[in-house]
């Protein structure tokens, strides 16, 4: 008997620079549970990655947004959708000092 298993990991940055995984992901389907209906098990890989994406574009505040789904062996099935980009940090070298006053 052949078998599946996908697994979707969609990701976001927020606002604050916080890395989490979205609500509700990592989400997994296994052909073992759809009565081993291989094309069932990849069709709701599929929705679970496009549910995913439509969350990642249905907010604006976050920073990025990632989304893809391998299979058990690592291997990619739906590759990489990304939204958005990391906010650039200061750079605290270029921060002003304090400029030194003599006295007179």
């Amino acid at each position: 008997m052949v078998r599946a298993i996908y697994i979707t990991y969609a990701f976001i940055v927020d606002a604050n620079g916080t890395w989490n995984n979205l609500s509700g992901y990592p989400k997994s389907r296994d052909s073992v549970t759809l009565d081993n209906d291989l094309d069932v098990t990849l069709a709701r890989a599929n929705k679970d990655n496009a549910d995913a994406w439509g969350n990642i574009n249905n907010t604006d505040t976050r920073q990025i947004g990632t989304v893809f789904t391998v299979d058990v062996s690592g291997m990619m099935v739906i590759p990489p959708k990304s939204r958005g980009a990391l906010a650039e940090l200061p750079d605290p070298e270029s921060e002003d000092e304090p400029s030194e006053t003599e006295d007179e």
